[in-house]
């Protein structure tokens, strides 16, 4: 996971603060990519360990980054479910 993370420019690291709107934006794309990699399918969910391994290394590497990914799980699916109603 981390080999891909580093290749992926997506997730490279700046040297300077960026301005918010461009944090945002770069996190945004962060998550679509980490979703789009599907580190963790299914069936890997199951198992508690490997799922709270992979927030783990998602945290280490940017809380940001970590909360709006699990957010973007749970609240999510959330939404597309009040459809059924």
């Amino acid at each position: 996971m981390w080999n891909t993370l580093e290749k992926d420019p997506i997730f490279g690291r700046t040297t300077y603060t960026l301005p918010l709107e461009e944090q945002r934006k770069k996190v945004f794309l962060q998550v679509k990519q980490l979703i789009r990699y599907n580190f963790v399918s299914e069936k890997d969910a199951i198992d508690i360990m490997k799922l709270f391994a992979f927030q783990d290394c998602i945290a280490f590497y940017d809380y940001g980054l970590y909360g709006r990914y699990i957010l973007s799980l749970v609240v999510g699916p959330a939404i597309f479910s009040m459809n059924e109603y």
